[in-house]
């Protein structure tokens, strides 16, 4: 969905105008105002995702604590960012309306969405009876406006109006006796007040979407910006719970204010189309209005409360590799503060013996042995004890911290190679990861073979359809969903299962479904390839190359275009799953790209406890205690 217009209306006048110099110059000081407007206004529009998306790392990366207390810690920095870049492409059929098919983008909803809802289920922790509350009356709050869209357009802001305020005043009764349910009262309010102001700031333009003009798109995000700081400071949730509750209260409010209300005028005759929400991707107003809310509730929040110390601290940070720990050391020592770079090599071989113990599962350890019970020689229980006394010496020179970050580094190599054992190998995540295209690819693959059998429209118009497009596309997004439902709620999919493999984060937990959305993401590409020219291949093996209208030797298109579908797999699955199979060799972990920014792993489901190995002798150069 455009965020704005406009610019053609202005070059259509003054081209009316192009054999009159006068009258073109009375047109340009009577519209220099509206060009002005204009230049702005597409300033804006261009500008408004790199902006934000820069905020979005000044959030994470500077106010760190804020930041991860907030929710939109440096994962979710990815999952928008990254996942907004990658997601633009992933496309999800939803709901067939008639000839027409509805559809949610990956980067531009379905990501915006689903964290609007783990941003309020973080505000109220296990309250389930106001978050059914709060569902019932949003749904029928939508669900009369909708109905007022359809049947009485002409007067349905009347109806919009009346129903978000009855329905705020029904919440703020339902669910004033007890905190939790104030918190989804008031969320409530706040999401009604910007479904009014959206829809005021929006219409339809059938054939090309809804738009909004600048700046009225700012009013409903901007507003409740300040009004959930304002009521988060009301309820006393904690100084950065209003950040969150701006963004889900945009994103949420948006959706129905835009995306619901103002589809049906889109519905009309003439060819059906596929109509996706959120389908600028990050260029979208949905996916920029939950970032606008966050900015500008960001600032007010700052503005109200100016610097009284830290803000309260949500969980903690995710545990840091053992290699970055003493990579961090290294540069410390070099930057000149001995102190800092040797309690950096102390914490790299405890993480490193932490590890290893945590992914061969070996039994707590005595508080003065951590590598007790693994296969290591003695003089590695020595030299961290030598480490840990470096640390808590009360003078540390830069002599210290070169003989630290030695023994650290022997004793993380050692670490490294204990844990390598459970990591999933290249080979069996590779097989893991055909064996779950496979399971998506063969009812996606029935559903091609379908369209095209049933089809009695011509080739041309059957190619360029709302349905044999989505059904293209929409593998993409609906493989996405699978890895990641299957990932949060299982910690494994039906290929990593069949192979012994499972998805954890760095506790051997199973990830939550914001790093699960993330490891996945880079997914995307190589999949949309895989649906579209699935898609291509099913319709040349049902009707033919002469399907396509090429004309020439009976050869010569069956290679050519067998050549560009070898040259399309190899560029957008070849060549990401060789980028991955680098990354794993590359790193300590064997992760993706993916599993470093979200921070995971992919492990065995039976942790070896190899046994010390017969003249066994630590690795040449390393340190020896005494």
């Amino acid at each position: 969905m455009p965020l704005a217009g406009g610019a053609g209306y202005i070059d259509a006048g003054l081209s009316a105008f192009a054999g009159d110099r006068f009258a073109v110059r009375r047109l340009r000081m009577i519209h220099v105002g509206l060009i002005t407007a204009n230049i702005i206004e597409e300033v804006a529009y261009l500008a408004a995702t790199p902006l934000l998306w820069l905020f979005l790392y000044l959030f994470a990366w500077v106010d760190k604590d804020r930041a991860r207390a907030a929710g939109f810690g440096r994962t979710t920095f990815w999952l928008l960012v990254g996942g907004g870049i990658l997601g633009f492409i992933g496309e999800l059929p939803i709901l067939p309306i008639g000839q027409y098919i509805l559809g949610v983008n990956v980067a531009g909803g379905l990501i915006p969405l689903v964290l609007s809802g783990l941003l309020l289920a973080r505000l109220a922790p296990g309250a389930t009876t106001p978050a059914r509350w709060f569902l019932v009356l949003l749904t029928v709050e939508t669900a009369a406006s909708l109905l007022a869209a359809i049947l009485v357009p002409a007067v349905a802001w009347i109806v919009v109006i009346a129903a978000a305020a009855a329905i705020g005043a029904a919440g703020a009764v339902l669910l004033r006796g007890t905190a939790a349910g104030r918190v989804f009262a008031a969320t409530l309010a706040l999401v009604s007040a910007t479904i009014v102001m959206t829809y005021l700031a929006t219409e339809s333009e059938p054939g090309f979407g809804i738009t909004s003009q600048f700046p009225y798109y700012l009013l409903a995000p901007i507003g409740v910006a300040v009004a959930a700081v304002a009521v988060a400071e009301r309820l006393n949730l904690g100084r950065v719970a209003g950040l969150p509750m701006a963004y889900a209260s945009a994103t949420i409010g948006v959706l129905i204010g835009a995306d619901v209300l103002r589809q049906p005028p889109l519905y009309g005759p003439g060819p059906g189309a596929f109509y996706v929400i959120g389908g600028a991707g990050p260029e979208d107003l949905l996916y920029l209005s939950g970032l606008i809310a966050l900015a500008s509730a960001w600032a007010f929040e700052r503005f109200v409360h100016r610097p009284k110390g830290l803000p309260e601290l949500g969980p903690a940070p995710t545990p840091r590799a053992p290699e970055d720990l003493l990579r961090n050391s290294l540069h410390v020592a070099m930057s000149g503060d001995p102190s800092s770079a040797v309690r950096l090599a102390g914490d790299a071989a405890d993480s490193a013996a932490g590890r290893a113990r945590l992914l061969l599962g070996a039994p707590p350890p005595p508080p003065d042995a951590p590598w007790s019970g693994l296969a290591v020689p003695a003089w590695v229980e020595l030299d961290h004890r030598n480490l840990r006394a470096l640390v808590t010496s009360p003078e540390r020179r830069p002599r210290d911290a070169a003989r630290a970050w030695w023994t650290a580094r022997w004793l993380v190599r050692l670490g490294r190679e204990l844990s390598r054992t459970r990591f999933a190998r290249a080979g069996p995540r590779l097989a893991a990861g055909t064996v779950d295209a496979l399971v998506m690819a063969v009812p996606t693959l029935l559903v091609f073979v379908v369209l095209v059998e049933t089809s009695t429209v011509s080739n041309s118009t059957f190619l360029d359809g709302a349905a044999y497009n989505a059904a293209a596309i929409g593998y993409a997004a609906w493989a996405f969903v699978y890895f990641v439902v299957a990932e949060s709620g299982y910690g494994t999919t039906l290929g990593k299962r069949l192979f012994g493999l499972a998805v954890t984060d760095r506790s051997l937990q199973r990830p939550t479904l914001v790093p699960a959305m993330l490891r996945n993401a880079p997914k995307l590409l190589p999949l949309t390839i895989i649906g579209v020219v699935g898609a291509d291949l099913v319709f040349l093996l049902v009707r033919g190359v002469g399907g396509l209208g090429i004309t020439g030797p009976s050869f010569f298109p069956d290679l050519a275009i067998a050549t560009v579908f070898l040259f399309l797999i190899l560029l957008g699955v070849g060549l990401p799953t060789a980028a991955g199979g680098l990354t794993m060799s590359l790193t300590a972990e064997r992760q993706r790209v993916g599993d470093l920014l979200a921070g995971t792993w992919v492990v065995t489901t039976r942790p070896p406890i190899p046994p010390a190995p017969p003249g066994w002798v630590a690795p040449p150069g390393a340190p020896r205690s005494g």
